[in-house]
């Protein structure tokens, strides 16, 4: 059985939001979460989830009681990931824009940033193509190289502190 997680996300404008969600949806509703779509390492996730926060200021953002997955834990949602549709986990959470890719062989990278950047070397296109195909899939590969590039770069600059 997943671990409940109990959380606040809030958007600007719209102010705090509490609520409670399996891990799946929790992970799927935590803004900058992953870099093109792939899942972080558990190494990584344990990073993010021990801050307690991510996002913020004007941007969306989410606060927890800092925590860490175990071994289990991970393996776990690497098999919920691929069993439960997308559909089920967009109803609940903001970014479901696509099933988490998972990918082992970033995993022993563990500096976010590098992380971010090799993993969107990889999947940043194809990523981009499957959350918003209307609007990348008519992109030539290096116009779409451009897109992934100064994303990765902005993603891996934001600062995962709780808001004030």
């Amino acid at each position: 059985m997943s671990r409940v997680i109990r959380y606040i996300r809030y958007d600007y404008g719209r102010g705090d939001e509490p609520r409670e969600a399996s891990l799946l949806l929790f992970l799927y509703d935590i803004p900058y979460f992953t870099s093109c779509g792939v899942l972080p390492s558990r190494f990584i996730i344990n990073e993010i989830l021990k801050v307690g926060a991510n996002g913020g200021g004007m941007s969306p953002g989410a606060t927890w009681e800092p925590f860490e997955i175990t071994d289990e834990e991970f393996e776990s949602l690497k098999k919920d990931i691929q069993a439960v549709p997308i559909d089920i986990i967009r109803a609940s959470s903001r970014y479901a824009d696509a099933p988490f890719i998972i990918d082992p062989s970033f995993d022993y990278l563990e500096d976010r940033a590098t992380w971010s950047r090799e993993v969107c070397q990889k999947y940043g296109a194809e990523w981009l193509r499957r959350v918003s195909p209307e609007i990348y899939g008519k992109m030539d590969d290096q116009a779409l190289r451009n897109v992934v590039e100064t994303m990765t770069n902005r993603r891996t600059d934001q600062t995962f502190q709780p808001r004030p």
